[in-house]
């Protein structure tokens, strides 16, 4: 099966569109929160990486396709 995307990338990263490694949707490189409910962030702990990296650019954060866990995403200092 092929996937057909009209997603946007730049800099080797997803612009505009579905990033499938973090899970997250990405406009303009910019992270765009989840819109779950707040029921879902149960203990204060975030639901999910699009709440917890809204508002953050794609571009700022360090991503090794080759690890899937998201728990050692980091920022990247510039």
């Amino acid at each position: 099966m092929t996937r057909l995307s009209g997603d946007e990338i730049r800099h080797g990263r997803v612009w505009t569109g579905f990033d499938y490694d973090l899970q997250v949707w990405v406009v303009g490189g910019v992270i765009q929160c989840c819109g779950h409910p707040e029921t879902m962030r149960l203990g204060g702990k975030p639901c999910c990486n699009a709440y917890r990296l809204a508002g953050q650019r794609i571009v700022d954060f360090f991503h090794d396709p080759d690890n899937k866990s998201t728990e050692n995403l980091r920022l990247v200092k510039k």
